[in-house]
């Protein structure tokens, strides 16, 4: 995934721990060859040439299960998470590397066509995704947290529940170490007010524009996406996200990073489990801190 990894876990000899490991990754890896859009050979890049010649198109239960998920987050975000801005997040991330801004056209041809709405059947086998036309997925905002949950899962079905797993800083614990209440955990948003919590049975994603953005005019553009309107995030934010699983987590502190102070009303409606942390950083260099009341301090 283009990140670097890591699982800590205990098991009751190397051997278990060695075929564990080898599985969890095998599993990253597969799931990679479906979902990321950094990969022309995966199936989502392969995806819009399939639609723009038909508007049915045969696809992996792995796929179904992430486009499922995503469609219905992106529902309970309010849009603040959106798993169809990969042409557009393609050309801003072109002028990143260029260092200079998107050509204007592109990204508003490339907006539009990210409104297109698509529907996954998984009855009958294979599933199969309809859509008004072509959709360039991209699952960045959700990716590395779905990889966690499915590497859990790979450890578990080998008998292992004390772990935790790191993608790319996106993490996922399991059973605490033995003899410890959880797995020591440092956060560290913005460079500003550094914590440690203790972790179980649950994950944690940060999100922000820390280290991809770019100048324009003098104004720093996140390489986040504001799915309701196209453009890049201004407002510099740190965002932390406790939740159940890695996926939720990944998606919400992706869509608080669009959403900032306002989203703290959808969280305590749509998502009371999580817990959230937002940092913003002002024109003057001061920085403001909403969180929610169960946010570890």
């Amino acid at each position: 995934m283009g990140v670097g990894a890591s699982i800590v876990m205990e098991a009751s000899d190397e051997r278990t721990a060695t075929a564990a490991a080898r599985a969890a990754q095998q599993r990253v890896e597969r799931l990679e060859s479906v979902l990321s859009d950094y990969r022309m050979d995966s199936e989502v890049s392969r995806l819009p040439e399939r639609l723009a010649s038909s508007h049915v198109a045969e696809i992996s239960p792995t796929l179904a299960r992430t486009a499922g998920l995503s469609r219905g987050l992106r529902h309970r975000t309010g849009g603040a998470f959106d798993e169809r801005l990969g042409e557009l997040t393609r050309a801003w991330r072109d002028a990143r590397r260029a260092g200079e801004p998107p050509d204007t056209e592109r990204t508003r041809a490339a907006w539009k066509r990210s409104r297109v709405e698509y529907q996954v059947r998984d009855q009958p086998q294979p599933p199969t995704l309809t859509a008004e036309g072509p959709i360039w997925f991209d699952f960045g905002g959700i990716g590395k947290g779905l990889a966690c949950d499915e590497a859990a899962a790979v450890l578990r079905s080998h008998g292992i529940e004390r772990f935790l797993i790191d993608l790319g800083g996106d993490l996922l614990a399991g059973d605490p170490p033995t003899g410890k209440p959880g797995w020591r955990i440092a956060i560290d948003a913005l460079e500003y007010a550094p914590l440690s919590v203790e972790l179980s049975h649950a994950a944690i994603a940060t999100s922000g524009a820390r280290y991809q953005s770019l100048i324009i005019d003098g104004v720093e553009h996140s390489h986040i996406l504001d799915p309701r309107t196209g453009d890049p995030v201004t407002t510099l934010r740190g965002v932390t996200v406790i939740a159940s699983n890695g996926a939720t987590a990944d998606a919400l502190a992706s869509a608080l990073s669009v959403l900032g102070e306002s989203g703290g009303s959808l969280m305590r409606i749509e998502f009371l489990d999580a817990h959230w942390r937002i940092l913003e950083r002002s024109s003057d260099g001061s920085i403001r801190e909403i969180a929610s009341e169960r946010f570890p301090r």
